[in-house]
């Protein structure tokens, strides 16, 4: 095997490079120039230093152990910070990278589990929270509304015929909003009069004390109305609902305690399974209804 033939004079040489060209991002950068760099820093140009807030943040936690989920944005280090101390919950805080507290700044409403950087937003999981860098600001994506009462209805919406599309709160006052917007997808719990509308729909629009949903997104009331021809007296009554061919047929029992008069008017209301009794001139009163059925 022949050895390379090495041109005379040739010997093993290094370079020290003593001026440095700063950090150039274009793909032509030249000999002395960066042209990608991470926490590092042009600003004691022209020497190379380090990012003054990844230094200064590594010195002020000490113990690296506590940055549970660094990240990055807009050219600066941030990180999620895990607290742990002795007999209490453990606690996740949010650390902006353009604020320079020394006390964690933002915390997190339950574990940390994973985060996204979308925009200028960035999303935390499972905690449901969105922290915004422009406002420096945490919000919690789901908001919730509490209501003693919830009234289901058929709206029109723009001119538009509606059927069984509205919520709206009785008890709304005046200048008051909902916690949403149009678009948003609710959850509606706690119903116990009208289960079937326990579920998850978009609100379409929202006017005031109303929520606007599609057509026959929701479960109305359903009524029956009778009229009573002679006088009944006191006890135990069966409302046909619905036709005398239906099967199996259905009715609404109810025990009326005092005398249902001639001219008097029956409307029984399902699912909340009232009887109303109004008497012709007088004050109605109501009872308590169950449905019952045979073949």
């Amino acid at each position: 095997m022949s050895l390379p033939n090495l041109p005379a004079g040739d010997k093993l040489r290094r370079e020290v490079r003593t001026e440095w060209g700063g950090i150039n991002l274009n793909e032509n950068a030249g000999d002395g120039e960066l042209c990608e760099a991470l926490n590092m820093s042009s600003r004691e140009y022209p020497l190379l230093a380090n990012e003054r807030f990844a230094q200064e943040t590594a010195q002020r936690i000490g113990n690296t152990a506590n940055i549970y989920a660094p990240f990055s944005y807009n050219g600066r280090l941030g990180y999620i910070e895990k607290l742990v101390v002795t007999g209490q919950p453990t606690t996740y805080h949010l650390h902006d990278p353009f604020y320079t507290s020394q006390t964690p700044q933002v915390k997190i409403t339950s574990d940390f589990a994973w985060y996204a950087i979308m925009g200028h937003r960035l999303i935390i999981f499972p905690s449901k929270q969105v922290y915004d860098f422009d406002t420096h600001s945490m919000t919690d994506m789901e908001q919730t509304a509490s209501l003693t009462a919830l009234g289901f209805t058929s709206v029109n919406v723009d001119g538009v015929p509606g059927e069984a599309n509205c919520i709206y709160d009785p008890n709304m006052s005046p200048g008051s909003a909902w916690p949403f917007v149009a678009g948003d997808a609710v959850t509606i719990s706690g119903c116990t009069d009208y289960p079937e509308n326990n579920k998850t729909i978009i609100i379409r629009k929202i006017l005031d004390a109303n929520l606007y949903f599609d057509d026959y997104a929701l479960q109305l009331a359903r009524k029956w109305t009778y009229d009573i021809t002679v006088d009944e007296s006191a006890g135990t009554f069966g409302l046909l609902l619905g036709d005398v061919n239906d099967t199996p047929r259905r009715y609404a029992k109810f025990t009326a305690t005092s005398t249902i008069t001639n001219g008097s008017t029956i409307t029984y209301i399902e699912p909340v399974n009232t009887v109303t009794i109004q008497p012709s001139g007088g004050t109605a009163y109501t009872y308590a209804a169950e449905i019952v059925g045979s073949t």
